[in-house]
């Protein structure tokens, strides 16, 4: 079954993730601690560490700085539930804050399946992916500080894709996870959840 784009798109704000974004905080603590040893005579640790949280701190700054300009980022997914052979869209808005250059802009669709075996200390986790999909929404895209960007894509689950679990020891999640790769900054990226439900249930 296919759906009809709603005519009137929505799409809402969205938090961005990047990589070493989190990492601020135990930079500094890092480099903190370095500085104590450093003092103590532990010149050889000392260095060591504040070396990687020197590392830490630069990767972290530059996340924070491709967050801030890509600006505005937006994203609405329709509808909110799903069956296997079955269409949905997702809408993507774009408003930079500076001069944006990106390498590409992704969509990729994936299921994945995780089950838990054993107990204690011999637990062990198992994942296995269903199936992928990755549509490429803009390459070598430039943009100017309030130029909107906005697309749309289209996404078939394929007739065998599992249904949505979430049980003590397995698990199945399909997600949608959008990739901003800016051509020289950290990747930017956001994971939704895609409920996907049986035939029954529609």
């Amino acid at each position: 079954r296919s759906y009809v784009a709603p005519k009137v798109w929505a799409p809402q704000p969205i938090v961005i993730n990047a990589n070493a974004h989190g990492c601020l905080i135990p930079s500094v603590v890092g480099l903190g601690v370095s500085a104590i040893l450093l003092a103590t005579g532990g010149t050889l640790v000392a260095g060591a560490l504040a070396l990687v949280s020197g590392w830490l701190l630069f990767a972290s700054l530059k996340a924070g700085s491709a967050i801030k300009a890509a600006g505005r980022i937006a994203l609405e997914i329709y509808p909110a539930e799903v069956a296997p052979g079955e269409t949905f869209q997702a809408l993507l808005e774009l408003e930079p804050q500076g001069h944006l250059d990106l390498k590409h802009i992704q969509m990729t669709l994936t299921a994945v399946e995780k089950a838990k075996s054993g107990s204690g200390t011999n637990a062990k986790m198992h994942s296995e992916q269903a199936f992928e999909q990755v549509i490429t929404l803009a390459e070598g895209l430039q943009l100017k500080a309030g130029e909107r960007f906005d697309h749309e894509a289209t996404f078939s689950l394929p007739v065998a894709a599992p249904i949505s679990f979430d049980g003590s020891n397995n698990k199945i999640t399909t997600t949608l996870t959008l990739t901003i790769q800016p051509a020289k900054d950290a990747t930017l990226t956001h994971v939704s959840t895609i409920q996907v439900v049986g035939q029954s249930l529609r």
